[in-house]
């Protein structure tokens, strides 16, 4: 079973657009923390108001019973989207360990965080509900029947995933049917086995997804940082079958390794020893050196090493594909994040895409693994992307709208992407996905995709 639910859009004149909201309430009762969200969101302007969409990040320290989630996504709805909220609004509720809101990343007690909006004149947001056991393809390929009033079909995906979906899957048949979308999402965190996502009082089954295409006057850009840092030179993969590399550059793989080990100082052999692994290339953008840039690999664990001296890694490598091996740590979790932000603000400063606009909004999508877990300070992510993005604002006082939460599993294009630039999206972890959504004017308006291939 699957179903769609078109949320209406009203156009508006230009700079209509009301701001953005985001709060996080923790508290022991989350009747305590909604009632707090409910209170600190504004009384809607008079008069005809666009469709507004909502997401409801919820701690999985709340989940007292399976009965919990489906009575704090009802008591949701109905405070934050009753009956009497503009035509065609959705509220997305998210199970994760951890959540993002107010400039905040609460992770040691329970609390609810809550992103909210209207709609940017002339777009629209399409979310789709994918339950278990359908032709994910199919399921997809519905959007391109969302085409209505002159939108076209969406360009941009926010994607909320239950641990237990087909979630590679999904992502291919978004690659395959919308080649020039841009991605970003994140898995659910529950504590247990059990429902994860709803929209509005809709509870959906586990292994179900929330897909919400956006279309129309409105852009998705990206920024991903896997928190890694490269070890050694990188290699071409000169022999490979499958998931296993034999050679690199034309020497046994391991015996490459073996090389890199020797010429490492004592503190990246360490970082070796504790957490190795590997980058393949997802662009052939290098440097004048030849080189490809940190950005430029997707980060993988290395599963295991044959006998013969292979590496065996957890998905399909070409040969031809650059090859470098990485590691992790606090210090090149940050040099990656700091890199990634400024390679964003320089991409956006040269490109005619949303010139002289702020994003009204941004989802922060991390890996549980990181936050306080990896850095040893609180709100670490979302202060690093609020200053960096200060450049972009006329003045920074709460700063860009940004909501959460820490999940089992990111996803996103490698790097940073804007709307023109997107590669193919990658399930990721021990990453952070930052979502940056602009309203753009008429002539911004991004380009629809081609149809999909019979």
């Amino acid at each position: 079973v699957m179903s769609a639910a078109f949320i209406a859009f009203t156009c508006f004149t230009p700079g209509s657009l009301q701001p953005w909201l985001s709060r996080v309430a923790p508290s022991p009762r989350w009747q305590d923390a909604l009632r707090s969200l409910v209170e600190s969101k504004p009384l809607p302007p008079s008069g005809t108001r666009p469709s507004e969409l909502s997401f409801l990040f919820v701690d999985s320290g709340y989940m007292s019973d399976d009965a919990t989630f489906s009575t704090i996504a009802e008591a949701a709805q109905t405070s934050l989207c009753p009956s009497s909220a503009p035509s065609g609004s959705a509220l997305v509720c998210v199970i994760g360990n951890g959540v993002v809101g107010g400039n905040r990343e609460v992770e040691s007690e329970p609390a609810l965080a809550l992103l909210t909006g209207p709609m940017p004149p002339g777009s629209c947001a399409i979310p789709l509900v994918v339950n278990p056991g359908v032709d994910l393809r199919a399921a997809v390929a519905m959007f391109q029947a969302s085409a209505h009033d002159g939108l076209g079909a969406p360009h941009g995906f926010l994607l909320m995933v239950d641990p237990w979906a087909e979630t590679v899957e999904t992502l291919s048949a978004i690659d395959t049917l919308f080649p020039t979308a841009t991605v970003c999402g994140g898995l659910s965190a529950p504590s247990t086995e059990t429902p994860s996502l709803a929209l509005g009082k809709t509870v959906l089954p586990v292994g179900s997804s929330i897909i919400v295409g956006l279309a129309g006057r409105i852009a998705l850009h990206s920024i991903v940082a896997q928190g890694c840092g490269p070890l050694g030179p990188s290699f071409t993969v000169t022999s490979s079958q499958g998931c296993v590399v034999h050679t690199l550059d034309g020497k046994n793989a391991i015996d490459q390794l073996q090389r890199v080990a020797e010429s490492a100082n004592e503190e990246e052999r360490a970082l070796m020893e504790a957490s190795l692994l590997c980058g393949v290339a997802a662009s052939q953008a290098c440097d004048n050196d030849g080189q490809l840039s940190q950005e430029d690999f997707l980060i993988r664990i290395i599963v295991g090493a044959t006998a013969s001296g292979s590496i065996v890694l957890p998905d399909e490598v070409a040969e031809g594909q650059r090859f470098q091996f990485h590691a992790r740590d606090r210090r090149s979790a940050q040099a990656d994040l700091d890199s990634q932000l400024q390679r964003y603000r320089l991409e956006r400063q040269f490109s005619s895409e949303t010139t002289g606009v702020d994003p009204f909004a941004a989802i922060l999508f991390s890996c549980n693994g990181r936050g306080s877990r990896m850095f040893g300070v609180a709100n670490h992510d979302s202060e690093c992307f609020q200053a960096a993005l200060a450049g972009h604002r006329d003045k920074l006082d709460s700063g860009i709208p940004l909501g959460g939460f820490f999940g089992n599993g990111e996803m996103g294009s490698v790097g940073v992407t804007l709307a023109s630039s997107r590669l193919q999206a990658h399930l990721h972890g021990f990453t952070s996905v930052f979502a940056l959504l602009y309203a753009l004017d008429d002539e911004e308006e991004g380009s629809s995709p081609p149809d999909p291939p019979n």
